[in-house]
């Protein structure tokens, strides 16, 4: 039986997705749906222990944030809602399940209003409810204002909404960018910026707006006022870009990430934040990297005072000024496990976040690296290799970490290694070779994205990635090999050199001997992450805390009190499992 793709998320909203979230966009493809599955028998078995490795509420992306008169902090979430925190703890609050909320303000005394999909939402009473809106096919990006009679709505194919007397009007641009960020001193002197480098200006209260030229194509994210006379726009690809008497002129900038975020800290005084954990602070000519104490991620939104600014981000991460730049939340993910002969166990994440386990008892590991680490294996629990982003190789000997020299760049995914030889892949075809403490490329023969590596032997390893791509490594060079699906595969388990399990998107499960494949029916058509044999039992796991147990020719749904993502399985004796806000499961259920 063969199951085919689904639909890819494409137009605006995928878009919109790439830009916030760094996500992938894959050509179009419309073929049949995949058949129903029946549905899964009730949890009869569970994971014996659950651990909750960091301090985060959501590992979803923090995308827009906002601090009101009462000093209460507003954050908007990838994942429909908004975390709040006032005088006690962070909590959460649901606007609606599904969409990306980009957008949060409130005039002073005056609801707070959110920006999420092609809706906007305003709380009162404690209780979020729709604000309604002209449909105008956009979604929307942001929502800002400078009281509580001009509040302004931006959004794709140059979508700019005004609030007037009887609601919202749309104002008239005569653009058909995304419209990303607005500033002004005064309703009569606006400034919106946006996709290819487009500058609008307004001197009406935003009812119509003119473009003006511009120094860059690239993508401006967002823009802000000194109230002196100064402002400052950021984007795409470290592009800063000063205004001054009225012209724009483009700066050296000293980064090359994506800047997302600006915002003015008094007369001739910003504070930027971008991707890579980047922090910037300067006069709009000249510019300083801030340190960051926290972890690395990619940084979406300001908040707060100078001096008690909040900065937020990817998988739930809060950063504080008065901390340092340190982490308030961390919602991190984890994303590999392994587990040495001697039962430590080692898990590694986002922004070097690592966490090893030493008789029984999970502590934080220090790995002296800022790049998130996807995958990590070894001989032992004291000589091991972990790979991630920007090329990162990290190793271990004897508890000390150093990392390995490599060509910068690449998003390493997954490693193999004994002791004396070692594979690494990851983006657009990359393979990386380590013999004699040296590392080299060698060629696999495709451009597509490898996920994971398994084997028992130098010379017969399985290597899987997307568009079911299957390679198999002979210690020397690649061979491809046919399997049934097209779907992305994200995991492979070798139980010997003639039983290997494959699974991956939409439910994908397959098991064969190198040659001959079959593809087996699927307990669930979500995404499968993790893939492991335990004598005779195999165990799978996935998105929304999904996990499940094939034995006597049938699948058992396990209990595993998880509602994120499964992203690693590893174990011999028993099984570890990592995910999302940075959860960790161990037992044998």
């Amino acid at each position: 039986m063969t199951l085919t793709n689904l639909p890819r998320i494409t137009g605006p909203l995928g878009l919109l997705l790439a830009a916030l979230l760094g996500c992938g966009l894959d050509d179009p493809a419309v073929p049949p749906p995949p058949p129903t599955p029946p549905p899964p028998p009730p949890p009869t078995a569970a994971f014996t222990r659950l651990a909750n490795a960091t301090t985060g509420l959501t590992a979803g992306s923090l995308i827009a944030a906002f601090r009101d008169d009462a000093g209460t902090t507003w954050v908007g979430t990838s994942q429909g809602g908004v975390l709040v925190r006032d005088s006690g703890p962070w909590r959460f609050e649901l606007l609606r399940i599904g969409p990306l909320v980009t957008g949060l303000w409130a005039a002073p005394g005056e609801p707070i209003r959110a920006v999420a999909g092609d809706e906007v939402f305003i709380r009162r009473d404690g209780i979020w409810d729709i604000d309604p809106v002209p449909q105008t096919g956009a979604l929307f990006l942001e929502i800002w204002g400078l009281d509580a009679d001009h509040v302004w709505i931006l959004g794709t194919g140059g979508t700019i909404l005004r609030k007037v007397p009887s609601g919202w009007s749309q104002a008239v641009t005569s653009v058909t960018d995304e419209i990303w960020g607005i500033t002004g001193d005064t309703p009569d002197a606006l400034v919106a910026v946006g996709q290819n480098g487009v500058i609008l200006e307004s001197s009406d209260s935003g009812a119509t707006w003119l473009q003006r030229a511009s120094p860059t194509v690239r993508t401006l994210f967002a823009v802000a006022s000194d109230g002196a006379g100064r402002m400052v726009a950021v984007g795409s690809g470290g592009t800063i870009l000063v205004r001054q008497n009225g012209t724009w002129t483009q700066v050296a900038s000293p980064t090359f990430q994506a800047l997302f975020e600006v915002k003015a800290e008094g007369p001739g005084q910003f504070l930027i934040a971008g991707d890579g954990g980047v922090l910037l602070r300067g006069n709009g000519s000249t510019w300083t990297p801030v340190v960051v104490a926290g972890p690395r991620e990619n940084l979406r939104a300001i908040v707060g005072a100078p001096g008690q600014r909040r900065v937020v981000g990817w998988y739930g991460t809060v950063l504080t000024e008065a901390s340092g730049w340190d982490s308030e939340l961390a919602g991190g993910r984890l994303y590999g496990i392994h587990v040495a002969p001697d039962g430590v166990a080692l898990a590694v994440g986002t922004g070097g976040l690592a966490y090893e386990r030493r008789g029984g008892t999970w502590r934080t590991l220090t790995i002296p690296t800022p790049a998130s680490l996807f995958a990590v294996d070894g001989p032992s629990s004291s000589d091991r290799i972990a790979v991630g982003d920007s090329g990162t190789i990290m190793q271990e000997v004897a508890g000390t970490w150093t990392r390995e020299p490599i060509v910068p760049g690449a998003l390493l995914r997954s490693v193999w290694y004994d002791g004396t030889h070692a594979l690494a892949v990851g983006s657009g075809g990359i393979a990386m070779v380590r013999e004699n403490g040296t590392w080299r490329s060698v060629a696999t023969g495709t451009g597509k994205f490898l996920r994971q590596i398994d084997g028992n032997r130098w010379t017969r390893l399985f290597v899987v990635g997307d568009s079911g791509t299957v390679m198999i490594w002979n210690g020397q060079n690649f061979a491809n090999v046919t399997v049934p699906t097209s779907n992305t595969l994200r995991g492979v388990h070798v139980v010997t050199d003639r039983d290997v399990w494959l699974v991956g998107d939409l439910g994908t499960i397959i098991r064969g001997d190198g040659t001959a494949w079959t593809r087996l029916f699927p307990p669930t058509l979500n995404d499968i992450r993790g893939v492991r044999q335990l004598g005779e039992r195999t165990y799978i796991v996935g998105e929304f805390g999904q996990a499940f147990r094939f034995e006597d020719d049938d699948w058992t749904q396990m209990s595993s009190a998880q509602a994120g993502f499964w992203l690693g399985l590893a174990g011999d004796s028993e099984l570890v499992a990592v995910g999302e806000i940075g959860i960790i499961a161990e037992g044998r259920p």
